[in-house]
């Protein structure tokens, strides 16, 4: 019997040692992890209180309570490349006049940055319009000293005014000319008209909105300019450097070089948006065009004048359509852009994005040159409408993207291949 036990564990100690000296079964190999998909770029506007600026950063106070903001009352902005402030009265301002006692709307892309205080990054800040406080009824106002008439008042400088909209009346003088539709003119009503000294001859000059009709009453619109008995009439028949407004026209009058010359900036509405602007000088007594850079007139509206620039506004078809503003300034004779680069208004929208599919060279702000990879998502921010297009990646990255467009191409071109060879879509309006 103790033989047998023996013999037993004998053989059980062997079974145990062979199985010992088995090799582990191998592990299966574990696929690749699903890309993620690129988070959706967030834009938000929120309201604050200046606390303190420096050259490209912010510190406010969110006046509404801001979940996204987590219990702070202080948030860290900053500014994305190329950004201009816009003041009040709808002009760019300078990032050091964003004092204490101003309010402002902030708009950003992107999550809120996890810091002390929390950051964002914004593509566009507006100054909220201050509201004037009602005066209070009981309260007495002290008397002020009248202060001393000089002799001799200074002259004022010339303020920019838009020719107001009138009752249509016939004019006096009809056009006489072939219509925009190559028909004769058959009615001529004044729509516009006011008065200006615009050649500094001491007496004002008649400026004046036409409206013509031809004989299938079909409409177009001329600037005329009435130096005593001289007319000039202008705005179609210049074909090479002017368009025709067939829809609706504006002129404003104003004097932003300060020379003592009003200019006349007539602004026409070709059909839907398409609006193009032309701006005219009679220094020399003879009607004459005032050039945009390299070109005699701009495809652009006119949102507001100032004493010494104008504010306007433009579809800029560079890798999509995009609504855009830019303030112009008059200098030697030639109006020319304030900043490199027209400012995309933000559209809070997906169909504004660009979703990269292969690697897309661009250089970041410090001037490096770099790639956005496929998957990366982009908000085109500005754009000089020739050689470039500054955007904003969905996390905040910012950094300017090089293109070119051949005579007669229709798409624009980015280091010699298509823009649709690195973008998913491209929002192209129409």
């Amino acid at each position: 019997m103790k033989k047998l036990i023996f013999v037993l564990a004998a053989a059980l100690a062997l079974t145990l040692l062979c199985s010992c000296a088995k090799p582990a079964p191998e592990v299966p190999v574990q696929a690749d992890p699903e890309p993620e998909t690129p988070a959706a770029v967030h834009v938000t506007t929120f309201t604050a209180e200046i606390l303190s600026s420096g050259s490209d950063t912010l510190s406010v106070r969110p006046t509404d309570e801001d979940t996204a903001f987590g219990g702070t009352d202080t948030v860290a902005v900053t500014l994305a490349d190329g950004l201009v402030p816009t003041g009040a009265d709808g002009w760019p301002i300078s990032v050091s006049e964003l004092t204490q006692e101003l309010q402002v709307d902030i708009t950003y892309l992107g999550d809120v940055a996890e810091s002390d205080p929390p950051q964002v990054l914004a593509v566009a800040i507006r100054v909220v319009p201050a509201e004037t406080p009602a005066e209070e009824p009981d309260k007495v106002t002290e008397p002020q000293p009248v202060e001393p008439v000089p002799e001799e008042p200074e002259t004022e400088p010339f303020a920019p005014v838009e020719l107001p909209a009138q009752d249509p009346v016939p004019a006096e003088i009809p056009y006489d000319g072939i219509t925009l539709y190559g028909f004769q003119s058959i009615r001529t009503e004044i729509v516009r008209s006011g008065e200006a000294d615009l050649d500094g001859c001491g007496t004002p000059e008649t400026v004046q909105l036409l409206r013509i009709w031809d004989q299938y009453d079909q409409q177009s619109f001329v600037l005329r300019i009435q130096k005593g008995a001289d007319i000039f009439d202008t705005g179609f028949e210049e074909p090479d450097v002017s368009y025709p407004a067939s829809f609706n026209a504006h002129i404003w009058l104003a004097d932003l070089d300060a020379d003592g010359y009003p200019e006349v900036y007539f602004n026409g509405n070709m059909n839907g948006d398409q609006y193009v602007l032309n701006v005219w000088s009679l220094k020399t007594g003879t009607p004459e065009l005032i050039p945009f850079e390299d070109q005699i007139f701009l495809e652009a509206a006119i949102i507001s004048v100032s004493d010494t620039s104008i504010q306007l506004e433009s579809t800029q078809n560079v890798l999509g359509s995009y609504n855009a503003i830019r303030a112009y300034a008059l200098h030697d004779g030639v109006l020319t852009p304030l900043g490199d680069a027209w400012q995309i208004v933000p559209a809070n929208t997906s169909y504004s994005r660009l979703s990269v599919v292969r690697d897309l060279p661009v250089t970041l702000d410090d001037g490096t040159e770099s790639v956005f990879g496929p998957g990366t998502v982009l908000q085109v921010t500005g754009t000089d409408g020739k050689s470039f297009v500054d955007v904003i990646t969905s996390d905040g990255v910012t950094g300017r993207i090089a293109v070119e467009q051949p005579a007669g191409d229709w798409q624009w071109y980015i280091s010699g291949e298509p823009e649709l060879e690195y973008f998913e879509l491209v929002p192209y309006a129409g």
